[in-house]
């Protein structure tokens, strides 16, 4: 039994499945909250937004699998500083070229989405371009199996979101807020996850 609990498949597993359940239970918090302070009108403009984050978080979390493997498998030090230091310019490029693509369509996507403001999309475009680097980075401890590390992170990010999410609507921000405190929290998730 002692032997089950210090394993790192087990230890790890456990981390992520708590982990992953105080993250929900923060998301949970931030649309309730979100919900109440906004209304229905401008919490309806803040979904349709969210629902536009998790549309483009396909194709990073799709890479995320990939580096994990490659990251995990690799046992070489010095192989591994290489690798890593060419998956980062591939994703800075990939990322860089997405974030151009995601500006270039802003126009269109806030026409369909019925967004009052451009700002948004470009908020959220801007977030898309430091999330794609902290979740490389959340990629390789994944790799390394620093389970620990990265349930950190994305805890540190969700409250940072929700907080400040709180305190620009309070100040009357509004949806402005809401979708600004995103980027807050991945340039603070970024930091994180760098360190």
């Amino acid at each position: 039994m002692k032997n089950i609990l210090n394993h790192p498949l087990f230890t790890g597993s456990m981390v992520m499945i708590i982990g992953s359940n105080a993250i929900n239970f923060l998301n949970y918090l931030y649309h309730l909250i979100m919900g109440r302070m906004l209304g229905p009108s401008n919490y309806g403009e803040l979904a349709a937004i969210i629902s536009l984050i998790g549309l483009l978080s396909i194709i990073p979390s799709s890479i995320n699998l990939v580096i994990i493997k490659y990251i995990s498998s690799e046992r070489d030090e010095a192989k591994l500083a290489n690798l890593i230091g060419w998956l980062k310019s591939g994703i800075i490029k990939t990322s860089l070229i997405l974030f151009i693509v995601i500006l270039a369509l802003s126009p269109f996507i806030a026409s369909f989405l019925h967004l009052n403001k451009l700002i948004y999309l470009i908020l959220i475009a801007v977030t898309y371009l430091i999330s794609f680097q902290s979740l490389f980075y959340r990629s390789i401890l994944q790799g390394l199996l620093k389970f620990k590390e990265t349930v950190i992170s994305i805890l540190a990010e969700n409250s940072i979101k929700l907080l400040v999410s709180v305190l620009l609507i309070y100040f009357g921000f509004r949806v402005g807020g809401a979708i600004f405190a995103f980027l807050i929290a991945a340039a603070v998730g970024w930091f994180i996850t760098i360190f």
